[in-house]
């Protein structure tokens, strides 16, 4: 499905987000710190400290195959009681199996609504115990079924890649081989309120406590830094959860995802990674590839994560005779950078040991302001200095990767400066592809002229947010946007909604910019001495995908090959002011 589809089919929502409430997907608000109990004065010294035990099997399998396993025990109890809270229709099941001899079979079952919850049956032996459980709050609620209360069981440390069975993205999935990771293989529509003020760091994790896993490591750092609003922790991420942070997260946010790269074979050990794999039913997992990635990113009215970490083994492809190519992009990473945006991730397999300690050098270096080539090297040093045959990589060029600094906080975003308003010229040019449809007849042409319509309002700037609205009989629209980083290549994204004029009535964009490199945007800057007061000025060109508009006409158009730039190719720009 093309992006301006997707985009057109959550308009409705999108329209009215300006009178909503603020009911963003993220939790939290925006003085919030969310670590789930943490302090900053934990002990660190020995993280991770993941079980000796490993997860060795872990398998997809029908309701048949559950019932065959599971006979008359008690997760048939599990089941008739969520059977009886109107969670009947089967979802997925499967099993996982630890070295140390606990077997777990889990089975996800949904009500009308959609809401699943698991019944969950852990063997070790003849020895067997069953909860239900719940998702609540980033957490699983267990209801005991077997009347045996506590914790749920350690399976083992978790397989950080998996290999699809067929090239097909929906086929089943197997843990893979991780010998091969060690170089020595014998040793182991928005609304502002959205938005306005938050900055947010969240650590995912499709794995948790059954696995021995924590992301203390991770998350502390990222508190003591001081730099976002709300600090998150969130253990078993279901998918649901990735498409709600990947459309509601914008370009200051950060999401680090430690999980299964799901990987498709394609020759003699070279894999291509096609996706993640979330948690579900706390000991099993779901398949994300990037297809649904594309779709929820496409969704993003402020584009998604402005940096993404995946920390999952082979995310970034597979180590090549020994050699670590520097900037080959495969598909997951290149579905992932549809849109402008900074992804890291690894090259070659490390096991989740290597991949967390070296997680946590990363974070670390970033906090600490050093530029990300720096950040990459040290984490792919921690890497090799645990025998792992991997490197930490990015989709940014080498030089672009040594320019790149994480933002500091939205209070000091503009350092010494405090500025408040400014000018914003958002130049939009349709191209004379777009398709448009008489609303009497329903014929359809092409206007076969390319168009330029200026955007400009005054704004408010509030840290690297800004906002302003527009109504005279030029024009009538809001914008709100956000600007990732000032240096040269930095990203700005914002979200338009109005009309220019009558020749563009009932738009809605989604504009995805990035600042002009030295000698990149040529052209003259039209109309600059008349509008752009004193201050800092930025140019900025991109692309941009929108809902489909009402021309002079009426008549109902698809916008094509829509651009930030002027008709004489000039770019658009921002002035930022006292």
């Amino acid at each position: 499905m093309s992006r301006l589809r997707k985009l057109s089919a959550v308009v409705t929502f999108l329209l009215c987000c300006q009178a909503c409430g603020d009911d963003s997907g993220v939790e939290g608000g925006a003085d919030t710190l969310d670590t789930h109990g943490m302090g900053t004065d934990a002990d660190l010294s020995n993280w991770p400290e993941l079980p000796e035990s490993t997860v060795i099997v872990q398998d997809h399998w029908t309701a048949e195959q559950v019932a065959a396993e599971t006979g008359d025990g008690c997760l048939k109890e599990g089941l008739s009681a969520l059977s009886q809270q109107g969670f009947v229709d089967f979802m997925a099941a499967g099993q996982t199996k630890g070295s140390a001899g606990l077997q777990v079979v889990w089975q996800a079952m949904a009500d009308a609504a959609g809401n699943e919850r698991f019944a969950i049956q852990m063997c070790q032996g003849n020895d067997c115990r069953c909860v239900d459980v719940e998702m609540l709050n980033r957490q699983p609620k267990i209801e005991s079924v077997s009347g045996d209360d506590g914790p749920l069981p350690v399976v083992g440390s978790p397989v950080p890649a998996k290999i699809l069975s067929t090239p097909e993205l929906g086929s089943k999935t197997s843990l893979a081989d991780m010998s091969a990771a060690l170089l020595n293989p014998p040793l182991p529509e928005p609304k502002p309120e959205q938005f306005k003020g938050k900055r947010r760091w969240v650590a995912a994790s499709s794995f948790g406590d059954v696995h021995g896993v924590s992301l203390d490591g991770i998350v502390i750092p990222a508190k003591e830094s001081k730099r976002f609003t709300e600090v998150i922790e969130h253990l078993y991420v279901q998918a649901a959860d990735i498409d709600r942070y990947l459309e509601d997260l914008h370009a200051q946010d950060v999401l680090l995802w430690f999980g299964p790269t799901v990987r498709a074979q394609k020759g003699a050990g070279k894999f291509k990674p096609e996706g993640m794999a979330t948690n579900r039913g706390i000991y099993g997992d779901q398949t994300y590839d990037r297809e649904r990635i594309e779709t929820h990113l496409a969704r993003a009215p402020l584009g998604g994560p402005g940096l993404i970490i995946l920390a999952g083994a082979e995310s970034f492809g597979t180590v090549s005779d020994g050699l670590i190519p520097y900037g080959s992009v495969e598909n997951l990473i290149r579905s992932l950078g549809k849109r402008p945006r900074v992804v890291v991730g690894i090259r070659g397999l490390a096991d989740a040991n290597g991949i967390l300690r070296s997680s946590r050098v990363l974070v670390e270096k970033l906090m600490s302001g050093a530029p990300l080539s720096d950040a990459l090297g040290d984490a792919t040093n921690e890497l090799v200095s645990v025998g792992q045959n991997a490197a930490w990589e990015t989709n940014l060029s080498a030089a672009d990767a040594a320019l790149y600094v994480l933002s500091p906080s939205t209070g000091e975003f503009w350092s010494s400066a405090k500025p408040t308003s400014g000018k914003f010229a958002g130049h939009l040019f349709i191209g004379a592809a777009t398709q448009c449809t008489e609303t009497e007849t329903g014929k359809i042409y092409h206007p076969d002229v390319a168009t330029s319509h200026p955007l400009i309002a005054d704004i408010t700037v509030d840290g690297p947010f800004f906002w302003g609205q527009r109504k005279d009989e030029d024009a009538d629209f809001f914008v709100f946007g956000v600007i990732e980083s000032l240096r040269q290549g930095g990203s700005i994204r914002y979200w338009l909604k109005g009309s220019k004029g009558t020749v563009v009535q009932d738009l809605l964009l989604f504009a995805d910019g990035h600042f002009c490199k030295t000698g990149e945007c040529t052209g003259k800057v039209t109309g600059s001495n008349d509008f752009k007061p004193e201050g800092i000025e930025m140019y900025f060109t991109g692309t941009a995908e929108s809902s489909e508009y009402r021309n002079e006409k009426s008549d109902l158009c698809k916008p094509s090959g829509m651009a930030l730039t002027q008709g004489s190719g000039g770019p658009s720009w921002l002035v930022v002011g006292p």
